[in-house]
């Protein structure tokens, strides 16, 4: 394989620390770490086969290419037509994670598995209906043969930018979101918890969902609490870099860490439960002349507040004093302009962040409740 060192022409998204940072290595020129070959398919699917190579990782979107567009590939490569370059992200244990070309590979693993039949070819209609058993031998063997242009991005290359070049391969028909591409690039102990984490039925309850999310929406979210939670001191956006920063440390955690970290989750859900019920993580608003209402979609803000507020507060003081942690949010929540505010500016906005923080946990203590988090705020 031909190895090189490229320093992609890429922006540095803005640090939330002042140290040295991963990005200062690419502007200095020491960037990717790639190797490219050509990769017959016949090794190809073996490695799918010995698990060495991860077309579809944990939790990832289901297949969302149809029979037809598949019966069209598997006919490119019969023809010979070349097949756009297949990247896979290379792993500390060696395992490598298809980070684009997923469908392409699912279509020819799922061809030679027997799993469809050929349909609707126009140079080849004489293949239609044919499965791969029943491929004519010189064909099949053709298909093993054939070699697809294979990109490994290694896992010596720094992870910040390794997560901005997966990001921008990422343009499909449905590219993958920041969390789908941390699925891919931070597997690992951590990525599972956060997997189990938004599959129980107190979360599931608290979000109004059957179901989680299948683009990993409430993944991010449980990300979000953590990370913030780790910074609550100096929070500084993006938010996007944060949560980066944070999988990758994380992503390794050993069983006591996961354990320690799933206790603080399950707690903070359970408070937000016992407080706000069905109404977790919305608004609470009123119009001009209507009454005040929650509203039906969940807010990252109110999310970010309720959960980081009432992580720390044990479940028998809230159980006991739920009805007025309940309505100091709902009064300040109306009556309070800054408060209201802070809570429809941008999430990731700092100065909003620690000010609705810093409203409700005032508000609280007027309750007699006090908060641990408000020793850990920033002066004001």
């Amino acid at each position: 394989m031909n190895v090189s060192n490229s320093a992609a022409a890429f922006q540095a998204p803005q640090e939330h620390g002042d140290g040295p940072s991963e990005w200062d290595d690419v502007k200095l020129g020491r960037g990717v770490i790639s190797t490219s070959d050509e990769v017959p398919i016949g090794a190809l699917l073996g490695e799918i086969a010995s698990k060495t190579l991860v077309v579809h990782p944990k939790f990832q979107r289901q297949n969302i290419w149809g029979r037809d567009r598949q019966s069209k590939l598997i006919e490119s490569i019969v023809l010979n037509i070349p097949i756009p370059t297949l990247y896979f992200a290379e792993d500390d244990d060696g395992i490598k994670v298809v980070v684009d070309g997923q469908q392409r590979l699912r279509a020819v693993e799922q061809y030679h598995a027997g799993r469809y039949a050929l349909q609707r070819l126009e140079l080849l209609p004489e293949l239609n209906g044919k499965r791969w058993r029943e491929l004519p031998a010189r064909q099949s063997r053709a298909i093993l043969g054939r070699t697809l242009r294979c990109a490994v991005i290694s896992a010596a290359s720094p992870a910040a930018l390794r997560f901005e070049l997966f990001e921008r391969l990422s343009t499909g028909g449905m590219p993958l979101n920041d969390q789908e591409l941390r699925n891919c690039v931070f597997r690992g102990p951590f990525n599972e918890l956060l997997h189990d984490l938004v599959r129980t039925p107190a979360w599931l309850s608290a979000v109004g969902k059957a179901d989680a999310d299948l683009r990993m929406k409430h993944e991010e979210l449980a990300l979000r609490f953590f990370a913030l939670r780790s910074v609550m001191a100096d929070y500084r956006p993006p938010v996007k870099t944060l949560l980066n920063d944070f999988m990758r440390s994380n992503r390794n955690a050993d069983q006591q860490r996961t354990s320690e970290m799933a206790a603080v989750f399950e707690r903070s859900l359970a408070n937000c439960l016992s407080v706000f019920g069905e109404h977790c993580f919305r608004r609470y608003v009123q119009a001009a002349s209507r009454p005040a209402r929650w509203e039906a979609n969940l807010n990252r803000a109110v999310f970010d507040l309720q959960m980081l507020v009432l992580a720390d507060l044990s479940t028998q003081l809230v159980r006991t004093q739920a009805g007025a942690i309940r309505e100091a949010f709902c009064r300040e929540s109306i009556a309070n302009a800054e408060f209201s505010n802070a809570l429809s500016l941008a999430s990731a906005d700092r100065r909003a962040f620690y000010a609705r923080l810093r409203v409700w946990l005032v508000a609280l203590r007027a309750e007699g409740i006090e908060s641990q988090l408000h020793a850990a705020l920033p002066p004001p």
